[in-house]
């Protein structure tokens, strides 16, 4: 096995598919493959799940309920945690911050969508303050990392202050 780890954290709405927190747990599928130990916190296991359990590496994710909880972070350390935006708790966002400096490891936003791209191209604008979680963790972070090519071009623009 790897003797690297990454942690993910995200939050998971009782009884939702969504594409973001879907993405989160094929991102774990993905280190767990490659050795990584994959540590997935979150409020809940995701209603998905199951449907990766074939996956041959699906079993060594180490799934943490409690993201309010940092004392059951206490004993992991990782390199990376990579935290993905998407909920209105706006705590989620300081608590994020918290799990990584506990876990003592460097910091990825994962960006689905900046502002300026969705507003760009989308019917009905949203308010760039939905975005202002996403803004502070990109303030601490070692990486953005954009989930398009396109995507990455609006990024580049919406970060440039982080």
């Amino acid at each position: 096995m790897n003797d690297k780890s990454v942690a993910i954290i995200v939050t998971n709405p009782d009884g939702i598919y969504s594409g973001g927190r879907y993405f989160s747990l094929m991102l774990a599928e993905g280190f767990s493959s490659l050795g990584f130990t994959t540590h997935y916190i979150t409020d809940r296991v995701p209603i998905f799940s199951n449907d990766l359990s074939a996956f041959t590496y699906h079993k060594n994710i180490k799934f943490r309920l409690g993201l309010d909880d940092n004392s059951l972070l206490s004993d992991i350390k990782v390199d990376y945690t990579f935290v993905i935006p998407g909920t209105t708790n706006k705590d989620f966002y300081d608590n994020a911050l918290k799990c990584a400096s506990i876990m003592k490891s460097k910091i990825a936003l994962v960006n689905f969508e900046s502002p300026n791209w969705f507003n760009k191209y989308a019917k009905h604008k949203k308010d760039e303050k939905n975005w202002d979680g996403w803004l502070k963790i990109a303030s601490y972070a070692n990486l953005i990392l954009s989930i398009s090519k396109e995507g990455n071009e609006y990024a580049k623009d919406f970060y440039k202050n982080s």
